[in-house]
């Protein structure tokens, strides 16, 4: 380094600078000196702050004027966990349909008012489910195959989908404890559900007209009224039927029948008479009128001994509702995927049932709107007879068709609205039947074609939506009031049966 720069040009040794005696060389010195010990001082000082530096980073001991450092993640840290072996494979399926995986994020907390099982998990929340293998609407319909059970062993990071169980919450206030009232026919509705479809036992809408004219008034004014005329005999029907086999075989498949006509007549001799009607829902009357008309009867004996020979009673919303299902559900395979027919709808218990078709003359001769219990009840229970109809259409998929699709989709929506129900007002029963799904979701059980799990599953629903039904308790649930759908929703036109 060249000291000339602090010189004067004189002493600089120039060549035309006359040579000098000792002071020059004096002065050299000291500059040389001063420079190294400002050099030396720098050094010192540089060398002195790394130091408490590289403290500070690695005991977190701040420093004045430097913030501490923030800890620079190693490679082993950021990496992903590794996945598992089902992980994996449902990774190489296609994202993209309602069903399809997604990771969640942390999940809510469990209302404190539900119920817990015992020694099972809390409800999940709307992200805690992991959802069955998707279904590719493209894709060239598949045998099903019900998954093997994993055996690889998961990480040691947080899982990916099922969170940590909770631990079990304190009983419920008893305003939630669901007490269910025992209910005598259970074990006769095989029976009574036999009598109540035979077309033999058929009588026609005019046996009732006799006592309810304002709803069969009220009836010739709907869709149900003309549904021998319409579906079976338009363009689209026809095409469904011939790639079925044929539109002759209309009158021989059930499937058809039930949904769209009133068969009457025994065996083989039975004939479509009318469309969607007071029998079809409420059970074939030839067995039962007779007791329902029987006024001098106790009327709870004869609203007992009427259901045990086939009626279908409108207070056993369960049982009203299943046949509802049974038909807007579409629940069969073959009609979907080789016929071409249409999935069925999101069934909104109250929506559909309180618009054109509502028949409440019962104490009331204007067709009066439900009772806000009543209305409560159709939704709740509704919502879950529409996913215990799901996982049993899921476990009847044979193929990765758009029946597989459709149930899927629906299980998943379904289970959704139940998430946000019992978050807004909880119930025994709904916080079981979401247990009995968070532990089928973490077993891998709520996929199309694993028919042992889902139907055991569905059977679990089936318990609970049975208490629900026969219970007094949804029809108190007044925070379920701002989720109903309002009365313009309704499908059709009230009527008044005038």
């Amino acid at each position: 380094m060249s000291l000339n720069r602090f010189l004067k040009p004189a002493e600089q040794g120039h060549p035309e600078s006359p040579p000098r005696g000792p002071r020059p060389r004096m002065r050299r010195e000291v500059a040389v000196l001063a420079l190294l010990a400002i050099f030396g001082t720098g050094v010192a000082l540089g060398v002195g702050t790394m130091i408490l530096v590289a403290k500070s980073r690695t005991q977190g001991t701040p420093i004045a004027g430097i913030p501490p450092a923030a800890a620079v993640p190693t490679p082993a840290e950021t990496a992903p966990p590794a996945p598992s072996a089902a992980e994996s494979e449902r990774g190489r399926k296609v994202i993209d349909e309602p069903w399809g995986e997604r990771r969640p994020p942390a999940p809510a907390p469990a209302p404190a008012q539900v119920n817990a099982l015992p020694g099972s998990a809390p409800a999940p929340g709307p992200a805690s489910r992991p959802l069955a293998a998707p279904v590719k609407a493209d894709a060239p319909a598949t045998p099903l195959v019900s998954p093997q059970p994993s055996t690889a062993t998961p990480p040691a990071t947080p899982p990916p989908v099922v969170p940590k169980a909770a631990p079990a919450l304190a009983p419920a206030p008893a305003v939630s404890a669901l007490q269910p009232v025992p209910d005598p026919l259970e074990a006769d509705d095989a029976k009574a559900r036999a009598i109540g479809e035979d077309p033999a036992n058929i009588l026609g809408p005019e046996a009732c007209s006799k006592c309810h004219a304002p709803a069969y008034k009220v009836w010739q004014g709907t869709h149900h009224f003309a549904a021998d005329k319409t579906a079976p005999r338009s363009e689209l029907g026809k095409q469904i039927l011939t790639k079925l086999g044929g539109p002759a075989l209309f009158k021989k498949r059930k499937d058809c029948t039930q949904c769209h006509v009133t068969m009457q007549g025994a065996g083989d001799k039975a004939e479509p008479k009318w469309g969607i009607s007071c029998e079809s829902c409420h059970g074939a009357a030839a067995k039962w009128i007779s007791i329902h008309n029987n006024k001098a009867m106790d009327r709870s004996a004869r609203l007992i001994e009427a259901a045990k020979n086939g009626m279908c009673r409108p207070d056993r919303t369960y049982k009203v509702l299943t046949n509802c299902m049974e038909c807007h559900t579409v629940p069969n395979e073959e009609v979907i995927n080789k016929g071409g027919h249409a999935p069925g709808h999101d069934f909104d218990a109250l929506v559909f049932s309180q618009g054109e078709v509502r028949h409440n003359f019962l104490g009331s001769p204007d067709n009066a709107a439900p009772t806000a219990g009543r209305k409560r009840e159709l939704y709740l229970i509704g919502q879950v007879l529409f996913l215990e109809y799901g996982l049993r259409g899921l476990a009847k998929a044979t193929v990765d068709g758009d029946f597989a699709k459709a149930q899927s989709g629906r299980v998943e929506r379904t289970l959704d609205n139940l998430e946000k129900i019992q978050a807004k007002a909880p119930l025994v029963g709904v916080g079981a039947i979401l247990q009995a799904t968070q532990a089928a979701t973490a077993a891998g059980d709520l996929r199309p074609g694993n028919k042992a799990a889902l139907l055991k599953v569905a059977d679990a629903v089936h318990a609970e939506v049975v208490k629900l039904s026969d219970g007094q308790e949804v029809a108190k649930l007044s925070a379920l009031d701002e989720m109903l759908p309002g009365e313009r929703g309704y499908i059709g036109k009230v009527q008044t049966g005038k």
